[in-house]
């Protein structure tokens, strides 16, 4: 088991990879990537593609991303996973979410590279 000082630089190496910020090693397709999804999320594209899915898909879509299952009265609503307006946050997230994957093991999403 590594000392408390090797774990604590594990961790911090760990976070740094989510940061949106330029490092060195960066790919330029890492900002490609990043620049596609955040406009994929603004443009309202991921809204109408949202919309295009039915309510029992998105239904099991919340199902695989929620720790406790929706009661049928939230699926039957067609609640459990719908557009947004408010997509600043997920844009967010987005870019943190891919800046780590990339940087931690960029296998990951080697297909779509």
């Amino acid at each position: 088991m590594p000392d408390n000082q090797d774990a604590e630089l594990y961790w911090r190496d760990l976070a740094l990879k989510s940061s949106t910020s330029s490092l060195p090693g960066d790919d330029t397709i890492l900002k490609v990537i990043h620049q596609a999804g955040s406009l994929w999320l603004t443009s309202q594209n991921a809204n109408n593609d949202v919309a295009r899915i039915s309510s029992g898909h998105r239904g099991r879509l919340f199902q695989v991303s929620a720790p406790d299952a929706p009661d049928a009265e939230t699926l039957v609503k067609g609640s459990t996973f719908v557009h947004s307006q408010n997509v600043d946050s997920l844009v967010t997230e987005w870019n943190h979410f891919i800046h780590f994957i990339f940087r931690f093991n960029r296998h990951l999403i080697a297909k779509q590279i």
